[in-house]
């Protein structure tokens, strides 16, 4: 981490505090909108910084859009609130006095006065805070803008992505600068104010200082990333994605509320069964859901053996209660009433809630700055977690639903890490598997076990497969023993047979750590990097995990830079084809669409030509698609 601050440190050498309070003018009419769009036209670039209320981009109000130009002249362009919106404003200022309308621009004027600059291939070049969602919210009011050509957190994150990635901390980290966040502006908790209740000028002051901040630190950050190697993946993967996800945002997907109101109180009913098998286990009532009465309940009343102290005690985590379940039925009935409350709270009674009233879908927020690996995480819903594994989670699935009379199509990379790790190691046995299109984990089970690929049992299947994906995740034979219910000398064995017959895999392991160990930092197929100070450690403990990440993200990093790309370059082709799909998630290594029957066809062999050609690897890239009425059919 230390690294990663280093090399944002060396994007400036600018450490006065001058344009951390800019002049900034308020444009707030008709006559002065119409003055001022001559003058940003003679600019040769220009930063936005749009304010709205936290929503999805579909029912997100803005409030203003502040404009820079190269120099320091800023403008505030405030944007009137419709009629609905003025009604749920309070009447009167915290004083006691009335509330007064602030002057401002009806957004289809503004949106018009501004076409003319940010739309069309005369557009004036443009960059931002957070582009993606400055693209969807002004695409949603009617002006559509071209690309941005640069996104500052976005860059702020490739260089470092294990540290901070809010402006005010890369100010004073780089510039040496304070500017007040958002919570110093409008308060934090249940006592902040939404973007409509603060006066203008307020805004148009915060604005200015985030708009001086970003042209300040903007040419030191781009020739840091031309300095790390990282452009090509800025430029052509991380940026074009912002406008692919703006556009998947926008789209939403579909839900069935009946569906998931009758799975509600199908699990309800499910979660009282459970709780009444609980209380008999133990003897007596309790909350289910307290992990201070579960304790004394295992641990004073049963007796079980604990497995962690905590603060508050002893642990109930859900890996404490996977391996106590081996000891008493009880925490096994507590992780089956946990997973299933979980799914019920998080999706089946909150998913209505996020249902547009504009559209009828929900609108899941996709972030590109989640995880240092680089992956997408989602939130509002996250349907990245929506488990598939489970009879419960799949059931969730199928109430995601395609617009009627069109169909769902997902596309699936098939054991993409698995193939990832054959690239880098080079070992011939992985890429000899791979290139004749063989079951991989038949073949390590056959390999491991030193018989026939058609004599392996299911269950030797299984071992096999947890061995090749715990090789990815740096699990110990300890971790593959729990597992795999077996003994910790047996799943040695297994792991020691691996290698055995699996040498160039444990070349690039070692390799991995090794070259890590000296630059500090892994990178991907893409050039990718994260860094990982522990890796120098005295302490064994951190030492180890963060080998363990070393090579881990090399994998899911590369998993990532893979479909990140293939996104970029299936929204391309969509754009400029002739179907009438649209792509509305991203979930993993999946993509899923929306689409009428009748272009299945042309789709299929769409994303097998742009998904599996993303990246050129040493064994070929493959995808399974499914099409269904519904998530789970599709997959």
């Amino acid at each position: 981490e230390a690294q990663g601050h280093e090399a944002l440190a060396g994007a400036s050498r600018e450490s006065e505090d001058a344009g951390s309070s800019v002049t900034i003018e308020i444009v707030a009419d008709s006559a002065s909108l119409k003055r001022l769009i001559p003058r940003l036209g003679e600019a040769s670039e220009l930063v936005l910084l749009l304010i709205s209320e936290h929503a999805s981009v579909i029912d997100a109000t803005i409030t203003g859009l502040a404009i820079g130009c190269e120099g320091g002249d800023s403008y505030y362009l405030p944007v009137a609130p419709s009629v609905a919106e003025v009604a749920e404003l309070p009447l009167l200022e915290a004083d006691g006095a009335a509330r007064s309308p602030q002057p401002a621009l009806p957004l289809d004027e503004l949106v018009a006065g501004l076409g003319t600059l940010l739309q069309g291939k005369n557009a004036k070049p443009w960059y931002g805070w957070g582009v993606k969602r400055i693209q969807a919210q002004l695409w949603e009011a009617g002006l559509e803008v071209e690309l941005p050509s640069f996104d500052l957190e976005i860059a702020a994150f490739l260089l470092d992505p294990a540290g901070s990635h809010d402006l005010p901390a890369l100010a004073m980290q780089i510039l040496g600068r304070t500017i007040p966040s958002w919570e110093d502006l409008a308060g934090r908790g249940a006592k902040a104010k939404r973007p409509e209740e603060l006066a203008s000028e307020d805004l148009a002051g915060w604005a200015g200082a985030w708009l001086g901040t970003m042209e300040a630190l903007r040419a030191g950050i781009l020739e840091r990333l031309g300095a790390d190697g990282l452009l090509p993946l800025y430029q052509e993967v991380e940026l074009p994605l912002t406008r692919v996800l703006a556009r998947v945002e926008r789209n939403g997907v579909r839900v069935d509320e009946d569906e998931l109101a009758n799975l509600s109180a199908e699990y309800e009913k499910d979660l009282e069964r459970i709780e009444k098998d609980i209380f008999s286990l133990a003897g007596e009532k309790f909350l289910v859901s307290s992990p201070k009465q579960l304790q004394t309940i295992l641990f004073e009343k049963l007796n079980l053996t604990p497995l962690k102290k905590t603060k508050t005690g002893y642990s109930t985590a859900e890996s404490v209660l996977e391996q106590l379940a081996s000891q008493h039925e009880l925490p096994g009935r507590i992780l089956a009433w946990r997973q299933l409350s979980k799914l019920k709270s998080t999706y089946l009674d909150a998913l209505p809630k996020l249902v547009s009233a504009k559209t009828g879908r929900i609108h899941p927020s996709f972030n590109q700055i989640g995880a240092a690996t680089g992956r997408l995480s989602a939130s509002d819903p996250n349907v990245q977690n929506i488990p598939i594994r489970t009879e419960a989670g799949a059931r969730i699935r199928e109430a995601f639903i395609p617009a009627e009379g069109l169909e769902m199509l997902s596309a699936d990379y098939s054991q993409v890490e698995l193939r990832i790790l054959a690239h880098y190691s080079e070992d011939e046995s992985l890429l000899d598997a791979f290139s004749k299109g063989e079951d991989i984990h038949r073949r390590t089970a056959a390999e491991i076990a030193g018989i026939e690929v058609g004599e392996v049992t299911s269950d030797q299947r299984d071992r096999a497969k947890a061995v090749n994906f715990g090789i990815i995740y740096g699990s110990s034979a300890f971790g593959l023993a729990n597992n795999l219910g077996i003994a910790t000398a047996e799943a040695q064995e297994i792991v020691d047979a691996y290698f055995e017959r699996y040498a160039g895999v444990r070349r690039f392991l070692d390799a991995t750590v090794r070259d890590a160990k000296q630059c500090g930092y892994v990178s991907t197929f893409l050039g990718r990097r994260r860094y990982l100070p522990d890796l120098a450690s005295r302490n064994r403990v951190l030492r180890q995990a963060a080998e363990r990440m070393a090579v881990n993200t090399v994998i899911q990093g590369t998993a990532a830079d893979l479909i990140k790309k293939a996104m970029v370059d299936v929204d391309e082709a969509l754009v400029s084809s002739d179907l009438h799909v649209i792509m509305i998630m991203q979930v993993h290594d999946e993509l899923v669409f929306e689409l009428p029957a009748d272009e299945v066809e042309s789709l299929s062999a769409l994303l097998r030509l742009h998904m599996e050609g993303a990246l050129s690897l040493r064994v070929p890239l493959v995808i399974d698609t499914g099409v269904g009425h519904n998530w789970r059919e599709a997959h």
